[in-house]
């Protein structure tokens, strides 16, 4: 019941620490997978699809590099194992909705890439693409 507010001009600093616990690749990829299947409506989910198929393939690749490969899997091992539980949980949210896909979409823009630290550097071109997908997108919500 609270209303949102947006503040473009709004600075946060976080204090990031991968190292104080060693959990976080996967706790971070089963919430990001949440967030995925939670939050956006149906007709976002889909028109985000083969976008999200090429990243998480990426992301894949990046994490068989650096060793987390194995926490990735078990986020998605986690999505599928609560499948019940989320559907019920996305109903919960959808049904609550007050704010459409389509009045937030202009809050999302690219470039997509992570500070230094937080994740691999995303290619320019890979960037570029993502957003030009994504203006598409934001005409078909």
């Amino acid at each position: 019941g609270y209303r949102v507010l947006h503040d473009p001009a709004a600075v946060v600093g976080h204090h990031y620490e991968f190292s104080r616990n060693p959990a976080k690749p996967y706790l971070l990829e089963r919430n990001r997978l949440m967030n995925l299947l939670l939050l956006p409506e149906r007709r976002t989910r889909l028109l985000l699809l083969p976008p999200t198929v090429v990243v998480e393939a990426g992301v894949l690749l990046v994490s068989v590099r650096d060793g987390w490969a194995a926490q990735k899997v078990a986020g998605w091992r986690w999505r599928v194992r609560n499948r019940r539980v989320l559907a019920d949980r996305r109903r919960d949210i959808q049904a609550v909705r007050v704010v459409s896909d389509a009045d937030l979409a202009h809050l999302f823009r690219g470039p997509l890439d992570p500070p230094s630290g937080l994740g691999p550097a995303v290619p320019a071109l890979v960037s570029r693409l993502l957003a030009q997908y994504w203006a598409w997108v934001r005409r078909w919500l």
